[in-house]
């Protein structure tokens, strides 16, 4: 932002500058270009998916499908009484709703006291200092349900279910279906892996364009399950259809599709392997509303259908209340606030997690 005012431009134009960002630093990035805007006297082309964050600061909007300009109004009245149906339709994108209510179940994954340190640096005659990503979290999820997971960015979300995956070092203790896999060494840990899956943040990133549809989705099983040619193209159809997508695309790769069918290539990927449980980092944060909304409903589907618990890592609130039934807040490498999901949206007792609801929902 400050490359582009250097030269004190008439025009500011925006591309996407609050995505992918938590809501407190979306906040904050829209406070400075509302005081930029009126400090510097310029115009501002706001280009956004995220409908809170233009209605906060434009005065008229133009709405676009397919390269062509369907509809523009006063920003209010678009908002207000929108004629075009494209318009209707991303109004009414957002998830929403709230995850169903389920009976009280076993416990698949009980987490206690977990702790991730990173060195910062030290040497022969300097004492060595250390982060302290994770502090001393403890978690248990039902089986057949989702833990939503909740915090600014560098809280500490995604390191936690790193931990738990045992992707990184940690200290604690981490049990899943009642195995301690604290306890096991990597050769141990392996048959476990199967049943413990991920799906990343960037569905550009996450998947090899080197690969075709094919191979990415039957890697895991050949690693974990080896199989006849036949049998694997059959359960690659298969999770193919179970995400919504044509098994005839199998052949092709990763660029010719969308950011949204991406990460249902990426879900595919998951879940063939018939996981028990499957962490979900920031999985909808890259995608517009409309196939935020899709993606929502389609891992509500396969948790309905399968009884899948998920880990949901998101800094989309709405996304979270829509999917997850319990939460828990993360701030500095520590659980602040947890409990069911409603609740903690209806009701929040720390200040934290008040400011950031407070901060998705920018007046």
């Amino acid at each position: 932002m400050a490359m582009a005012l250097a030269c004190e431009p008439e025009l500011l134009i925006a591309d996407e500058p609050t995505t992918a960002l938590d809501v407190t630093v979306q906040r904050k990035i829209l406070l400075l270009l509302k005081s930029l805007q009126q400090r510097l006297g310029m115009s501002l082309l706001l280009i956004s998916h995220d409908l809170n964050l233009v209605r906060s600061i434009a005065q008229r909007v133009c709405v676009m499908k397919a390269g062509e300009i369907v509809e523009q109004a006063p920003c209010e009245t678009l908002f207000s009484a929108p004629k075009h149906p494209y318009s209707c339709e991303l109004l009414h994108a957002e998830p929403e709703g709230e995850a169903p209510p389920r009976d009280e179940r076993e416990d698949v994954l009980q987490v206690q006291d977990l702790r991730v340190s990173f060195a910062l640096g030290g040497g022969l005659f300097r004492r060595k200092e250390y982060l302290h990503a994770i502090d001393g979290i403890s978690l248990k999820v039902q089986r057949g349900k989702t833990l939503g997971i909740v915090g600014e960015s560098g809280s500490g979300k995604s390191t936690l279910g790193q931990a738990i995956l045992r992707l990184i070092e940690s200290e604690g203790s981490i049990r899943f279906q009642g195995q301690a896999l604290d306890a096991l060494s990597q050769k141990e840990l392996r048959p476990w892996r199967k049943q413990m899956q991920v799906v990343f943040q960037d569905p550009f990133g996450s998947l090899s364009p080197r690969m075709s549809v094919q191979q990415i989705i039957s890697e895991g099983l050949e690693v974990h399950s080896p199989s006849s040619a036949q049998e694997c193209e059959a359960r690659v159809i298969q999770a193919l259809k179970e995400v919504g997508l044509d098994p005839q695309s199998r052949h092709r790769y990763p660029h010719e599709f969308s950011g949204g069918q991406r990460q249902r290539i990426a879900i595919a990927r998951a879940l063939v392997l018939k996981p028990a449980l499957i962490l979900l980092d920031e999985p909808t944060s890259a995608l517009d509303r409309t196939v935020q909304k899709q993606v929502v409903t389609l891992l509500r589907q396969l948790q309905e259908k399968y009884g899948l618990t998920y880990l949901f890592i998101s800094h989309d609130l709405a996304v979270v209340r829509a999917l997850a039934h319990d939460m828990i807040v993360i701030k500095d490498g520590k659980v602040v606030e947890q409990g069911a999901s409603h609740e903690l949206f209806e009701s929040p007792r720390h200040p934290y997690t008040r400011e950031l609801l407070a901060a998705a929902h920018p007046a």
